[in-house]
This record gives C-alpha cells, structure tokens and sequence, in this order.
C-alpha cells in the first residue's frame, strides 16, 4: 500500500526535513494543527513513517490536511481518494488502530475541500478515534495508579531497594500525567472536530 499511495520519492526523502512527534495519533486534532502551522512556515509534508514527519519545502497554495480513523474496505476506497485529488501521507493498519493521513492543495479564494462532506461518516471516523484513545488512556492511567500504590508500599515495607521503588513511582506519575493530558486533548480535539464537521 505504501509504495502503491505514498509516492515516496527517493530523491526528495534524503533532503526532507524531519520532525518527530511522539504520540500524534492520540491527539489527532492538535497534529492536524500543527501540520497547518508547519505549513504556513514553508513546509510542507512529504509523508510520515512512525513517528517521524518528513517535510519539504512548501510548493502549493493552500493545503487541507485530513486524518482519518477508518479501515478501508478494500484499496478501490483508497483508488478513490487518489483520483479525487488526495494525496496518501501516511497509511497505518493494525487490529486497533486504521490511520491515514491524507492531503489536497487547493488554490486561494477556493473553498477549503473535506475528504468527506458527510456529516455522519466525519463523527463517526472522529468517534471510532477518541474511543480507541480514551480506552489506551483509561488502560494507562489504572496500571500506572496500581505501580504507584505498589511501590508506596514497598517504600513503607521497605522490602524492596528505596532508589527502584522511588524511580516507579516518579515514573508512574509521569506516565499518568502524559495519559491525561492525551485523555483531556482527545475529549478537546473531538468536540472542536465535530463543531468544524456541523459547520460544513
């Protein structure tokens, strides 16, 4: 699917410029954001691969940028997007998680083009995302909560080496503190998509 959508072109990947953005598809509606941002600074995104973002310099006039949490049925979808003047940036399947991102220039003074005007197929791609994120976050947030119980014990028993216990803990708080603020981003990112989705 790679090498049939993404038209990676070997020449313009060994002169990207990379970002890497640690946990972007949890919070879809901020990485949309800031592919906008990069955008309007001068580049533009050539595609992505894990957690690395690779850009080039900016070439269109406009861009619309979409991020899409749906598995499609067979590649005539993906044919479909293609000759509807989309372009694949990313595609990522597993039994989780169905992400691609997808982009298509558009010339100033033209409406700003949607993958989909379907209001229902828009909330239900955006749902099916922050389902998936909210239950990874909720899954987090209970096994860090039961290591840092764990190891308030272990540090009042003190049957275990203080510095291990002590390095859990700061380490399960962290991992809480970066889960909210995922739970918190995917709950503000849904409510802003779905306002934009009402709106077209």
């Amino acid at each position: 699917k790679e090498k049939a959508y993404l038209n990676i072109d070997p020449k313009v990947a060994l002169h990207a410029i990379r970002k890497r953005r640690v946990g972007w598809m949890y919070v879809q509606f901020l990485t949309k954001r800031w592919l906008e941002r990069m955008f309007a600074q001068g580049y533009e995104l050539e595609y992505v691969k894990g957690m690395s973002f690779y850009f080039k310099p900016r070439e269109s006039a406009c861009i619309s940028y979409e991020i899409l949490n749906e598995k499609p049925k067979n590649s005539a979808a993906l044919l479909f997007y293609s000759e509807s003047g989309w372009t694949a940036k990313h595609l990522y399947s597993s039994l989780m998680w169905h992400i691609s991102i997808w982009s298509k220039p558009y010339e100033v003074g033209e409406v700003k083009p949607r993958i989909t005007y379907e209001q229902k197929e828009r909330l239900k791609s955006l749902r099916r995302g922050l389902v998936n994120t909210n239950v990874l976050s909720v899954l987090f947030i209970l096994a860090m909560s039961l290591n840092i119980s764990n190891s308030l014990n272990q540090m009042q028993n003190s049957y275990m080496p203080y510095p291990y216990s002590l390095g859990l803990l700061i380490l399960s708080i962290i991992v809480i503190m970066f889960w909210l603020w995922v739970f918190i981003q995917s709950v503000y990112g849904y409510m802003q998509e779905k306002k934009e989705a009402q709106e077209i």
